[in-house]
């Protein structure tokens, strides 16, 4: 893309998603609480490291020497602000660039709006990840950390996901910490029928949360909190 006013545009877009990545996302773990086809609940976790915004991006930003900037160097750059395209050159990694752009924002509240999981059927030449995860309009892909048991973000799909999956999972409830906190107690969604006494059923689900210090910034997902706290005690 050598067209100065588009790579403005494309800019201006990542800027903005870095700052939602940054309030919502970066060094954030996030739980999905899930019923798959059996009726059976399970949970995934996922990380969200820095390194992992630019390979959201779909974009490459190349230096005055003609190299591509690293993951790394290419937060590092947005984050300072530094991107003069007198010096930087913005090109697109493939032709689905510009549409991850257009969904990009709304997956930075992936943490608040995703409802489904589903693993990759492998069906798309260009992509490679895991899981995706998100909804009828956008997902994230992410694969597998190496030696951990979280699945981090590598891909965004402006797609139905449900076109491109093997198994569907149906979010029940998302939760988030910082990569300090212990255990989780920020809830960040609830699917609508359910109630927390139905989705915190299991043991293996109930070891992962904070149970005595549940909250949520969001007033709507309060009550049902305070009615799971009245039926602990």
């Amino acid at each position: 893309m050598n067209n100065t006013s588009g790579q403005k545009q494309i800019l201006n877009i990542i800027y903005k998603c870095l700052k939602l990545y940054d309030e919502n996302l970066k060094n954030k773990k996030v739980l999905l609480i899930m019923r798959n086809d059996k009726m059976n609940i399970e949970k995934i976790e996922l990380y969200f490291p820095k390194s992992s915004f630019a390979h959201l991006t779909g974009v490459i930003i190349i230096d005055s020497n003609n190299n591509a900037l690293n993951s790394f160097s290419f937060y590092n750059l947005l984050k300072r602000g530094s991107v003069s395209l007198n010096k930087y050159k913005i090109e697109c990694k493939d032709h689905t660039t510009n549409l991850k752009l257009q969904v990009l924002p709304y997956l930075m509240k992936i943490d608040k709006n995703a409802n489904i999981v589903g693993d990759y059927d492998n069906s798309k030449v260009y992509l490679q990840t895991d899981k995706l995860i998100g909804g009828i309009n956008c997902c994230m892909g992410f694969v597998k950390a190496v030696k951990k048991d979280v699945y981090v973000p590598n891909t965004a799909l402006n797609t139905d996901m449900r076109d491109v999956i093997i198994s569907k999972c149906n979010i029940l409830a998302i939760l988030k910490k910082t990569i300090t906190d212990k255990k989780y107690k920020e809830i960040t969604y609830i699917k609508k029928c359910m109630s927390l006494e139905e989705i915190f059923c299991t043991q293996h689900i109930l070891n992962e949360i904070d149970i005595k210090n549940l909250y949520s910034k969001n007033r709507n997902l309060n009550s049902k909190i305070n009615n799971y706290n009245l039926e602990s005690d």
